[in-house]
């Protein structure tokens, strides 16, 4: 989980992110591991943390950066996209998740200092 949630805070922070369905770096693959270990063994309050403190951790050089402004809001963003995807290949219908992850607090998450 670590070395996930760590390459897609470094990633984010240099500006690599998923453009449509292009995903060189297994950007996507990397959110959906984290996320199907973090959705079982993670609040949402440790999952907000997880993030959170993950860019605290880059290298200074990563961090200070013009393009990791706001890596940390895009992640969050992010891994409600893969939540979203995760469920629907499940099967389950988009307004269904839609209305679990308003309900659950999911869209609320923010980092600090936003």
């Amino acid at each position: 989980m670590a070395d996930k949630i760590d390459t897609l805070a470094a990633y984010f922070s240099i500006g690599i992110e998923v453009a449509g369905s292009a995903d060189p770096y297994g950007v996507k693959r990397a959110g959906t591991g984290f996320l199907k270990v973090a959705m079982n063994e993670l609040s949402k309050c440790d999952l907000t943390n997880a993030i959170e403190r993950v860019f605290e951790f880059l290298p200074e050089n990563v961090r200070n950066n013009p393009k990791s402004k706001d890596a940390c809001e895009r992640l969050i963003k992010f891994y409600r996209q893969r939540i979203e995807n995760i469920y629907e290949s499940e099967g389950y219908n988009s307004y269904e998740i839609k209305a679990v992850i308003n309900a659950s607090g999911i869209n609320e998450l923010k980092c600090i200092g936003s």
